[in-house]
C-alpha cells in the first residue's frame, strides 16, 4: 500500500509539474483597467488570429476547428522552417513552419456556426506570417477592444459554458456595462492539463 501511495502521488506531483510549465506561454497582449468583484475590465492590443469557422455544436465545433488550426501550426504552411510550438497545440513533427501559438484558443458563436481562432505570436506581421495552404484558414488582425473577462477553472462542456456566459452577462446588465457584441470563450491550456490549473475565461466586447 505504502508504493501504491508513493506511485500516485509521484504521479500527481508530475501532472502538476508538466501542466504549469507546459502552459506558461506567450498569451494575447492585454492591460488590466479595472477589477470588479468576479471580473476585470481588460483593454486588448492589436494582435493577430488565425481562425476558421465550422458548422457544429460547441464542443465538436473547438475539435474540428483545432484539428483544421493545428494543420497549419504543424507546417501545413508556405514556409520550410521550423519553429517552437506552445500550449495549447501538442507538438508534433511536421513539414513547413512550426510555429509557436499564445495563449487563449478563443470560440465564438456567429449565426449558427462556431469560429475558432489562435492568436498568432507578436513577432510575426501579416508579412512575415507564412500563408495557410488550407483556404478554411483565414488570417486576420484585430483592433484593439475594451473586454469585460470573467476567469473559471475546470474542464469544460457547451451546456457548462453557456450557463457560465449568461450567468457573467447578467452580472454585467446588472453593473450597468454596455455590451457589444457576442461573448467568446477562451480556453488556456492543454489537454493534460492538471483540473486544478485549468483556466477558461469568457471574454465579453464592451463600450469604452
Amino acid at each position: 500500500m505504502y508504493v501504491s501511495i508513493g506511485v500516485v502521488v509521484a504521479v500527481l506531483a508530475f501532472w502538476l509539474a508538466w501542466s504549469f510549465f507546459s502552459n506558461n506561454v506567450e498569451q494575447a497582449p492585454y492591460e488590466v483597467l479595472e477589477r470588479k468583484g468576479s471580473y476585470e475590465i481588460r483593454r486588448y492590443a492589436p494582435h493577430l488570429v488565425i481562425e476558421t469557422t465550422v458548422q457544429s455544436d460547441f464542443d465538436s465545433a473547438i475539435n474540428e476547428g483545432f484539428s483544421i488550426l493545428a494543420s497549419f501550426i504543424f507546417g501545413n504552411n508556405t514556409a520550410q522552417e521550423s519553429i517552437a510550438m506552445t500550449a495549447p497545440v501538442i507538438q508534433q513533427k511536421s513539414r513547413g513552419e512550426k510555429i509557436a501559438m499564445t495563449a487563449p484558443v478563443v470560440v465564438e458563436e456567429k449565426e449558427g456556426l462556431w469560429t475558432v481562432q489562435f492568436v498568432v505570436p507578436q513577432k510575426y506581421t501579416r508579412d512575415t506570417l507564412p500563408k495557410p495552404n488550407d483556404p478554411r484558414i483565414t488570417v486576420r488582425e484585430l483592433p484593439s477592444e475594451r473586454v469585460a473577462a470573467y476567469t473559471f477553472g475546470g474542464w469544460f462542456r457547451g451546456s457548462r459554458v453557456e450557463e457560465r456566459k449568461e450567468h457573467f452577462l447578467n452580472i454585467l446588465r446588472k453593473d450597468g456595462v454596455g455590451i457589444l457584441g457576442e461573448a467568446r470563450f477562451a480556453g488556456y491550456n492543454a489537454p493534460w492539463t492538471f483540473p486544478l490549473l485549468i483556466r477558461n475565461e469568457i471574454l465579453v466586447p464592451i463600450q469604452d
